[in-house]
């Protein structure tokens, strides 16, 4: 593949199609490649929740309601920690007992944050997604129309619109020997497009839009899925990426 290839696939309006319609598109405003939006989610929302001072901040058709210290008062059995940042919670949007929000943090409109899910700050999710229960998000974008089922595990992520994570997956973040990530790119036929070390050595996943990914999977860190990609099994994970022949285009708009 020819270096401006690369370049291309790499960059977010490709993996994103929808990416206008992301309300916190400006956090891909100035990056070459799109994994640099990953550590720049904790400066944009102290950006962003700059003058709520660790606050709560529930929407409403009317506004805001402000001064509430804890979840209890709007969602029976939920909790936040403010500590270390502000919350923004969308209208419409459910957070069920038990769930734990931690700011710094942004929730869109319409969604529903299920029951033990944990929310463990520098988190941006979008309008209308699912985080299940017993799902962990941490520092991470997840954007619009987005469901992650139960017991799963995103950190360090980006995680499209209209995308689709199964019972107990996780995109995971750290190599084993702590050393720098290595990036790869998968095409919707299961072909390795790119593969390339970046300076980072954390980096989950990114999940481009309208992708399906079933139960029980893990990505290794730095895996990059082009739009619409499937993904229905991890049998033969070990057997260097003979797993992705399982892969299933479904984004018919991009060819």
């Amino acid at each position: 593949m020819m270096e401006k290839e690369k370049e291309i696939i790499y960059n977010a309006g490709i993996l994103f199609p929808y990416l206008e319609k992301f309300e916190h598109k400006d956090l891909f405003k100035n990056t070459a490649y799109v994994w640099e939006a990953v550590p720049k989610i904790a400066a944009y929302l102290k950006n962003y929740l700059k003058d709520t001072d660790h606050a709560l901040l529930i929407k409403t058709r009317n506004g805001y309601l402000c001064g509430i210290k804890t979840l209890n008062h709007i969602f029976a059995g939920a909790f936040s920690d403010l500590n270390n940042g502000s919350v923004e919670i969308g209208e419409n949007t459910i957070i069920e007992p038990g769930a734990f929000i931690k700011g710094p943090a942004i929730i869109g409109r319409n969604c529903e944050i299920r029951h033990n899910a944990y929310i463990g700050g520098n988190v941006i999710i979008g309008n209308n997604c699912v985080i299940g229960h017993g799902s962990e998000v941490n520092n991470s974008i997840i954007m619009d129309y987005s469901n992650i089922m139960h017991f799963n595990c995103i950190e360090d992520s980006i995680v499209g619109n209209n995308v689709y994570i199964g019972f107990m997956s996780a995109l995971l973040n750290v190599r084993a020997d702590n050393g720098f990530i290595w990036l790869k790119i998968i095409a919707r036929n299961g072909n390795l497009l790119d593969k390339k070390s970046i300076p980072l050595k954390r980096l989950g996943a990114i999940i481009g839009d309208s992708c399906r990914i079933g139960a029980n999977i893990s990505l290794n860190p730095g895996f990059v899925l082009m739009p619409g990609t499937q993904i229905i099994t991890s049998q033969n994970l070990a057997k260097n990426f003979m797993w992705l022949r399982k892969i299933h285009d479904t984004y018919k708009e991009l060819t």
